[in-house]
């Protein structure tokens, strides 16, 4: 995931989740976020809320796949189909989040006992290290332009 995105109440952002698993083969991920729904919305391009995230293909059987928008929570496993172990950088999910108030929150890699993020090949777990994406949001984000001196 990005470390940080700046955005405004309204906007709808995207949110790439990769595994950066270079030359190791991974042939099945399991991805448990957690999100503030005070502060972001599961949604949508459009902008409409969502049950589910968009799948990526590097790990196209899909076993899980949903979005608990009271809590908070996006549940997502998916694997190799027929086999075939994925490896390099791997867009597990695209997550879009509608920005619903200002603030700063996180969406944050679960690891409890029942919810527990993993990567894995051949039933070994492969999983190195995972970082949460910060989102900071305000009331308006205004872009000036950029004056250079000659």
């Amino acid at each position: 995931m990005p470390s940080s995105a700046l955005a405004a109440v309204g906007q709808v952002i995207a949110v790439d989740v990769i595994a950066d698993a270079g030359a190791q083969p991974v042939d099945a991920v399991e991805l448990y976020l957690d999100f503030d729904p005070a502060l972001l919305q599961a949604v949508d391009a459009s902008g409409a809320p969502v049950t589910a995230v968009q799948p990526g293909t590097a790990l196209p059987a899909v076993l899980l796949n949903r979005v608990d928008p009271a809590w908070g929570w996006i549940d997502f496993v998916a694997a190799s189909a027929g086999g075939t172990a994925a490896s390099g950088q791997l867009v597990v999910a695209r997550l879009r989040f509608k920005v619903l108030g200002a603030g700063q929150t996180a969406v944050r890699f679960s690891f409890s006992d029942w919810r527990p993020t993993d990567a894995a090949y051949a039933g070994e777990s492969v999983l190195g290290a995972a970082a949460a994406a910060r989102v900071r949001a305000a009331e308006e984000v205004i872009y000036l332009p950029i004056v250079m001196r000659r």
